[in-house]
């Protein structure tokens, strides 16, 4: 069942979904989280049909709609393609498809607009959801300017109860779709992890730091903080300054 309104504006997904490979751009995640917003995540999907207009999209995002009308286009094409690979509850990496079907009004840019039909196959992991679930408000990502900013919030977020994790460097790279980029741990550090750190720290409502694994000098592992306010981080993290 649908939402009669997006008005509460609350994205869910199952944390299978959450900590999925894939690589995206800001506008095609933009574009989804919009979709998402209009799930009923407890009740199961009867239509997997979704609408978005530019006026949405450029009022979410505080985007002018000349802008909006053409990037909202953009990432509609760019999503066709796109895939997902889901660790699964038998551990087994399942490859799904978002979308299935795509149609594009084009009238005008005041009334334009995407439908998208998202697949069976990841329909699960949208809806009728009593567990295992991350959820969060779009209000706390509609500032981020980058889409690895936007998905290390949601695993933030996926976390935020335990208040740390861990992952593998490699695993990292491939949950963002960054296998084959940022060879060099400073690059990444520069150009992914710092500035999407930062923008969770000043657009979100929760505060995100991180540790790093070395083997041999070479970086192997990161350790995620997350919590409610600076202090709060500061002190976790100091309680786990000899970690590694």
């Amino acid at each position: 069942m649908l939402k009669t309104t997006i008005s509460n504006h609350r994205v869910t997904q199952a944390n299978h979904l959450v900590e999925a490979n894939y690589s995206i751009t800001l506008n095609e995640k933009r574009l989804i989280i919009i979709a998402i917003s209009k799930i009923n995540s407890k009740e199961k999907m009867i239509d997997r049909t979704f609408t978005v207009t530019a006026k949405e999209f450029a009022d979410f995002y505080s985007m002018d709609l000349k802008n909006a009308y053409v990037e909202l286009y953009e990432a509609v094409d760019k999503l066709w393609k796109r895939e997902a690979v889901i660790t699964d509850n038998e551990n087994e990496l399942d490859t799904i498809r978002w979308i299935e079907r795509r149609k594009v009004k084009k009238n005008n840019r005041n009334d334009g607009a995407v439908t998208i039909i998202f697949t069976q196959s990841i329909e699960p992991y949208l809806s009728a959801l009593n567990r295992a679930f991350t959820s969060y408000e779009i209000k706390n990502i509609a500032n981020l300017s980058t889409p690895y900013s936007i998905r290390l919030y949601e695993i933030g977020k996926r976390y935020e109860g335990l208040g740390q994790y861990y992952y593998e460097l490699d695993d990292f790279k491939d949950l963002l779709g960054l296998s084959n980029n940022y060879n060099r741990f400073a690059n990444l550090k520069a150009r992914v992890l710092e500035p999407a750190i930062k923008e969770i720290k000043k657009e979100t409502d929760i505060k995100m730091g991180y540790k790093v694994k070395r083997k041999n000098k070479s970086v192997i592992g990161i350790r995620f903080f997350v919590a409610k306010t600076d202090a709060d981080l500061r002190q976790m993290m100091d309680d786990n300054l000899s970690l590694f």
